[in-house]
């Protein structure tokens, strides 16, 4: 019986409590790019940033950017993650501070060919955290991972502020938003 749903198994992608990482590596929330939608609109649809981030020179930080639901009824998310999870910076720049700005000569850039939509059902008031990630050394990658094995080197960032840009992908191109993290 063909019930019109894309998703493998719609139950385990509804809910406020979902791990997105454990979903998107199962499938099980996966659509065809044809009945992909755009993110909602920002009064449905609310991004919320951690306050204050800080982190040691040469750390690694961990936090999460929250989709909140602020509707009277479930909204659909169609969620495109361009590269992996948790998300990674597309850009970063050196607000304040003396040092040298972060050489992302090396990172990880974004695929070629967009992934297929993950499809998330959130019930009214319902959240979703997106993990991110953010390195505190010149090369902003984890110095152990794939990516890392192409750098010569990762000096810890100097102490300042900066400011990270971060993709939430969906169709049509999503919405980026900007996190603030002070080295220190």
């Amino acid at each position: 019986l063909d019930t019109g749903e894309p998703r493998l198994d719609p139950t385990r992608c509804t809910g406020d409590a979902l791990d997105i990482e454990a979903l998107v590596k199962a499938g099980v929330c996966t659509i065809p790019q044809n009945r992909a939608q755009p993110l909602p609109a920002e009064d449905q649809l609310a991004i919320e940033l951690p306050g204050r981030l800080k982190v040691a020179p040469g750390e690694k930080l961990e936090f999460d950017i929250v989709l909140r639901n602020t509707g009277k009824q479930p909204l659909e998310l169609d969620l495109v993650f361009r590269g992996f999870l948790p998300l990674n910076p597309e850009s970063t720049t050196l607000v304040k501070g003396n040092g040298a700005a972060p050489d992302p000569w090396c990172t990880l850039q974004p695929m070629s060919t967009e992934p297929p939509p993950e499809r998330i059902t959130l019930p009214p008031g319902g959240e979703l955290a997106l993990p991110a990630v953010w390195f505190a050394n010149m090369r902003l990658v984890d110095p152990g991972s794939y990516v890392g094995s192409e750098c010569p080197d990762f000096p810890a960032l100097d102490k300042g502020e900066y400011r990270s840009l971060y993709r939430i992908g969906g169709i049509g191109g999503g919405r980026s938003v900007e996190v603030g993290i002070t080295v220190k």
